[in-house]
């Protein structure tokens, strides 16, 4: 039997039905969330947005701070 190549195997792989184990094993319905996870979930999104905002925020000021300093230069 020929080894073939890395490239062969993994093109091999991709194209074979996935390997999920066990018959049954995929999971249904989710239980609902406990309020505690709840809670957790929105100080969790809380964050990541008040995060893009600074984010988005820094790289405004940046930009501007940039686009000054150019212009100072070409003075």
């Amino acid at each position: 039997m020929e080894a073939g190549s890395s490239l062969d195997i993994f093109e091999r792989m991709m194209r074979s039905a996935p390997q999920t184990g066990a018959e049954g094993s995929h999971v249904g319905a989710q239980p609902p969330r406990s309020e505690r996870q709840r809670k957790a979930d929105a100080t969790t999104e809380a964050a990541r947005q008040l995060i893009e905002e600074e984010n988005e925020a820094r790289d405004a000021k940046t930009r501007r701070l940039r686009a000054s300093r150019l212009a100072q230069g070409d003075s």
